[in-house]
């Protein structure tokens, strides 16, 4: 289906968050991984320890750029692939898949570092681009057709910080998804090793 997509809150709402933290520490308390105006949109607020909010001062970390998609929603998976563009034009990628039991506690946690080329990353943002994600901030995705309910399914959330800052974007895998952005999202997928996950795409 054709999905449109809107701007619910100017970017100043962005900038009074960020003076307002000032300069205080990256943390990873729950909640404080996403900006406020678009936090009520995400799903899984709580991201796994080693990740930190990509909005907040610093959050470069001494990297040119990172990019991040988290996946959550009704099967009991958590993924998060993050990837770092060093200083040095180098990629690296980092991925985490969270395996939740019937309480929904976390059962099992596996990290590690994958590798990831500068023409695999470039690769990636043509699809990011033909889907034209980030255009817009904050960016929420929905179907065009009036009539459809979309109340779960697999949300993704991709994320990107450089010099211009911060943007963020958020879809309905199986409801609003533009073609580019489950192909970017599957493109990830593979690059870290999660190929058998595209089923959360479907």
């Amino acid at each position: 289906m054709s999905p449109r997509y809107r701007q619910h809150v100017a970017m100043a709402i962005l900038s009074v968050a960020l003076l307002a933290s000032g300069a205080r520490a990256i943390t990873a308390k729950k909640q404080e991984f996403f900006p406020p105006e678009v936090v009520d949109s995400v799903w899984w607020r709580d991201l796994p320890v080693g990740e930190t909010p990509l909005w907040l001062p610093d959050a470069l970390a001494g990297n040119a750029s990172r990019i991040r998609l988290s996946i959550s929603g009704i099967v009991r998976v958590r993924l998060v692939i993050r990837v770092d563009e060093r200083t040095d034009g180098k990629f690296v990628g980092h991925v985490i898949l969270v395996t939740l039991g019937r309480s929904g506690r976390r059962q099992k946690t596996i990290s590690r570092i994958f590798r990831i080329s500068a023409a695999d990353m470039a690769e990636f943002h043509q699809q990011t681009s033909s889907a034209k994600l980030w255009e817009l901030y904050p960016e929420h995705w929905v179907s065009s057709d009036e009539n459809d309910i979309c109340i779960d399914g697999e949300q993704l959330v991709f994320e990107r910080v450089d010099e211009r800052g911060y943007r963020f974007s958020e879809i309905n895998a199986q409801c609003a998804a533009p073609r580019g952005a489950i192909n970017a999202a599957r493109f990830l997928l593979d690059k870290a090793g999660m190929r058998k996950f595209h089923r959360l795409l479907q």
